[in-house]
């Protein structure tokens, strides 16, 4: 589901996703990037991302400015919690941190593109991700990942997690 963000949504994704890079450093809070670009710009890609799927869910985004450790990004109609993972890489995997097992996500989201263009390619529950076969190595790190073909499609606006 491709989805294009507007000069007004690429603004409020800058200045949350600045926000957000103030107060996770402030806090302490490490961070997890695998890629070259900064924190803040990658940041920028995450909250676009979060965006980009709340505008295609009709859901209303996490616009909070607090310690993001652990967090979900939206709650869907079901009252479902959805953490929203993004990658530049058009055929990337959904990569979720062995520490998210202890958040209160109940739904991971693979979001791929650049901002402000994005394609929602699809869902796990937290169950499926944290499923032992999904534990590997990739870049000398360990995590859970999900291939795209893994992933439960939105294919109508009725099909929500």
């Amino acid at each position: 589901m491709k989805i294009e963000l507007t000069a007004c949504e690429m603004a409020i994704a800058n200045v949350v996703a600045a926000m957000r890079t103030t107060c996770n450093r402030a806090a302490g809070i490490a961070e997890n990037k695998i890629g070259s670009h900064s924190s803040y710009q990658m940041d920028v890609d995450g909250f676009a991302a979060e965006l980009a799927f709340c505008k295609a869910m009709n859901l209303h985004p996490d616009l909070s400015v607090v310690n993001q450790s652990l967090t979900h990004d939206c709650v869907a109609r079901n009252g479902k919690t959805i953490d929203v993972k993004t990658t530049r890489y058009e055929s990337g995997r959904l990569l979720v941190a062995p520490n998210k097992k202890d958040s209160q996500t109940q739904i991971y989201v693979l979001v791929v593109g650049t901002a402000p263009a994005f394609d929602v390619i699809g869902y796990a529950s937290k169950e499926e991700v944290f499923d032992a076969r999904n534990y590997r190595e990739l870049n000398g790190r360990w995590s859970y990942i999900l291939e795209q073909s893994q992933l439960h499609a939105f294919t109508n606006e009725k099909t929500h997690p």
